[in-house]
């Protein structure tokens, strides 16, 4: 715990801890600032591409998976893709889960 010396007791020090927060605050904000304009010259240079996408092949094979009743966990750990971007790919698509049965626990790859 970080000890700053100020009795938050008494009206100066809750003063003074409140100022200290209000810099702190604005500090936050300024980095935020200067973090979107960097991002906004990268991209007007044409640097800041974001993430790859997902290549086709792979998004088939994913929903294909979806589509067979495979687990959500052994598909994203299979395919090295977090839980939202599965459920992202198959909201786009339109794809439903298959109601769950037997052998929906096995994955296929």
């Amino acid at each position: 715990m970080l000890d700053l010396g100020i009795d938050t007791s008494t009206p100066i020090g809750r003063m003074m801890v409140t100022v200290i927060a209000a810099i702190d605050q604005m500090e936050v904000e300024t980095m935020k600032e200067c973090k979107a304009v960097g991002i906004d010259a990268a991209k007007a240079a044409g640097k800041y591409k974001g993430r790859k996408p997902i290549s086709d092949e792979k998004r088939e094979r994913i929903l294909v998976e979806v589509k067979r009743g495979s687990k959500i966990q052994m598909i994203a750990d299979h395919f090295k893709v977090s839980h939202p971007t599965i459920y992202n790919m198959m909201k786009a698509a339109g794809a439903t889960r298959p109601a769950p049965s037997e052998s929906s626990d096995r994955f296929r790859g």
